[in-house]
């Protein structure tokens, strides 16, 4: 028989997926657009690797208020 895991590390588990989505979303969020962009280049530039002013300064303010609000 296997045994169930604990409620604690189910609740863990369950939290990091919820992450994962989020932050998947985030990324889809701002790279879905009128002008599609890849997705390399969005990660990029959310890390401020890449400067990127419709990422920063459009796509970003509105998908986090989106976050925020729902």
């Amino acid at each position: 028989m296997t045994q169930a895991l604990p409620l604690a590390l189910k609740r863990s588990l369950v939290f990091l997926w919820l992450v994962f989505l989020l932050l998947l979303a985030l990324v889809l969020g701002v790279a879905l657009g009128a002008v599609s962009l890849p997705v390399g280049e969005v990660v990029s530039a959310l890390l401020g690797l890449k400067e990127n002013p419709i990422v920063t300064e459009m796509r970003l303010p509105r998908v986090l208020g989106g976050m925020l609000v729902g």
